[in-house]
């Protein structure tokens, strides 16, 4: 290793950084508990399922200004359903580009990461939602 700069972002993109995320903390240790990971699992398997449930927004979602019947303000079903396939080939485009991270950083850094990031896309979509604004959906989802 040389003493070049960025020594603190090289360590973290090699799964090294923080200390408690690393894949090596996983690895190394006899007080690891295999039920801790159960919960993890379960977070990761519902917040990947959870994309598949978007077909339930699509009707309040065209229906969200006008209520019981569409507004000409309202979404058309187009422009809602359009989120999905987005969604769908970003997801799938990640998978393949961040795979080999994951196998290099450990699961615990690279899920932390993506748990902040789809929290974060579920706040923005809930904005989106709440203020009308498509751009936030489709960024947010």
């Amino acid at each position: 290793r040389g003493g070049g700069g960025g020594g603190a972002l090289a360590e973290f993109w090699a799964g090294r950084y923080p200390k408690f995320l690393a894949k090596q903390s996983i690895l190394e240790g006899g007080d690891f508990n295999r039920w801790k990971v159960v919960p993890a699992a379960m977070s990761i398997q519902l917040s990947v399922g959870s994309v598949f449930a978007w077909s339930m927004w699509n009707g309040p979602l065209t229906h969200s200004l006008g209520v019981i019947v569409p507004c000409s303000a309202d979404w058309n079903i187009g422009s809602v359903v359009s989120v999905f396939s987005t969604t769908a080939v970003m997801m799938g485009c990640t998978t393949a580009v961040l795979g080999a991270w994951m196998e290099r950083a450990g699961p615990r850094l690279v899920n932390t990461i993506a748990a902040v990031v789809f929290s974060s896309g579920s706040l923005l979509c809930g904005y989106g939602a709440m203020t009308h604004q498509l751009w936030a959906l489709y960024l947010g989802y």
